[in-house]
């Protein structure tokens, strides 16, 4: 058996259609029928023929859903321009079964909407293999986009601030869409309930940004430590007038004490940073008890801030972190 590699697989570009008219093919050499497929979208209705009559009458074969290699290239047949391999696997005698899908899917390509541009590169892998729409707008979907995407497209790539809340998902009407695929570890933007009541499944990145965030944390601390945020406005503004010894004086990180509250994936890879980077001793709090290597657990918010010289906050937003930081808490500071 000649073997070919994954490339060349990942080459052959397969899809499921319904046949809407077939008709007999008594030009073939040997017995066949007629097809014409719809594969939907980008594809539209193609023909083919196949030697399915053994199995199969015309009439039986319409409206069947098949499997069809689709970027052959077409090769004529008798009469007949064969723009498709339909696939089948042999019985016991050698006569054609037609391969299918044994659950409901969608005829064509996936209908896909990215709320908001991504990267070039994640874009062109997605058009690979959905049938993708891009809003040409950055600010959030408001409720009435939102409910008119849920009715058009099979999937939504939502993002941060997309009004996907309760009343989108409220009335009688049956939405197309199966899947929120959200962009970012944050849902409070989405009703999960509504939306699993709705038929529409949630998902989102855990993990994927995790070090982004922590390197933004460290540059907002090194920033303000090191006041660059004032020295870079008076660069820009045209007022400097040189160096001098006292000039935009801050705080040392290292050896400090870094106090972290909420010590998940974010405040962990914080941590890490600071410990390894500039030898700062942390303590933090969590709401559960959490053993993390070279880091020391206090009990309230307010010990770990009156115990550290700086405090990063990694908590997930909601109504259960809602005013965690106070007026209060940050007197102990």
């Amino acid at each position: 058996m000649a073997e070919i590699s994954i490339d060349q697989f990942m080459a052959v570009d397969i899809r499921m259609g319904v046949v809407t008219r077939a008709e007999p093919f008594p030009e073939a050499r040997k017995p066949a029928i007629k097809l014409w497929i719809d594969f939907g979208g980008d594809l539209g209705e193609k023909k083919s023929s196949a030697q399915l009559t053994a199995h199969y009458t015309p009439a039986s074969l319409i409206g069947k859903k098949i499997l069809a290699v689709v970027n052959f290239p077409p090769r004529q047949i008798g009469k007949v321009m064969s723009e498709v391999l339909v696939l089948g696997v042999p019985d016991f005698d050698g006569e054609v079964v037609l391969i299918g899908p044994d659950t409901d899917v969608p005829v064509g390509l996936m209908r896909v909407l990215i709320s908001r541009k991504l990267p070039l590169e994640v874009v062109e892998a997605a058009q690979v293999r959905f049938d993708v729409s891009i809003r040409d707008n950055n600010l959030p979907m408001n409720a009435a986009e939102v409910r008119a995407a849920l009715l058009e497209y099979d999937a939504i790539i939502p993002t941060l601030g997309d009004d996907f809340s309760d009343k989108v998902f409220s009335g009688s009407e049956k939405f197309k869409c199966k899947i929120l695929a959200n962009f970012g570890v944050g849902y409070n933007h989405i009703d999960v309930e509504a939306a699993k009541r709705s038929g529409i499944a949630v998902t989102n990145t855990p993990g994927a940004v995790t070090d982004a965030t922590a390197d933004i944390a460290l540059t907002l601390m090194l920033m303000t430590c090191r006041r660059a945020g004032e020295g870079e406005r008076i660069i820009r503004s045209d007022n400097w007038v040189g160096w001098h010894p006292t000039q935009f004086l801050g705080m040392h990180m290292s050896g400090k004490t870094l106090g972290v509250i909420g010590m998940g994936r974010i405040g962990q890879a914080i941590a890490k940073r600071c410990k390894l980077g500039f030898g700062m001793k942390v303590v933090f709090y969590n709401r559960s008890i959490k053993i993390v290597e070279g880091c020391n657990q206090l009990e309230t918010i307010n010990a770990v801030m009156a115990s550290c010289d700086i405090v990063v906050i990694a908590l997930p937003g909601g109504v259960e972190t809602y005013h965690m930081i106070n007026s209060e808490t940050l007197k102990s500071l």
